[in-house]
């Protein structure tokens, strides 16, 4: 699933910002992770409380720089159940009670 996730927002930075910035080197770790048949490090945060709706779409923020790091963070929505992740930051280092709802997190 995270890797469909990060592979949706690339896909979404080249219809929004062109090929030139979708093939950056920044996206490269991205890239290898979303193709690589070998386990990735990443993470994948659920929201606990889902308010079911009948719409599915995906948020990324880019360019963004998360503790001086380039990151991709990313949020899809389907029919009301959130993931949030990060396409670049595959190692998670924030505070869960800082998020912004209640969340499971899976870390693999």
């Amino acid at each position: 699933m995270t890797r469909a996730i990060w592979k949706s927002a690339l896909e979404f930075v080249y219809l929004d910002h062109g090929p030139d910035v979708a093939f950056a080197r920044p996206f490269d770790s991205a890239r290898e992770a979303i193709i690589s048949k070998d386990p990735v490090q990443g993470w994948l945060a659920i929201e606990k409380d889902a308010a079911m709706n009948q719409e599915v779409n995906l948020t990324y923020w880019h360019p963004m720089q998360v503790n001086g790091r380039d990151g991709l963070p990313v949020l899809m929505d389907i029919f009301g159940v959130r993931f949030w992740t990060d396409a670049l930051r595959h190692d998670l280092n924030f505070d869960v009670r800082a998020a912004p709802a209640a969340v499971n997190i899976w870390t693999f």
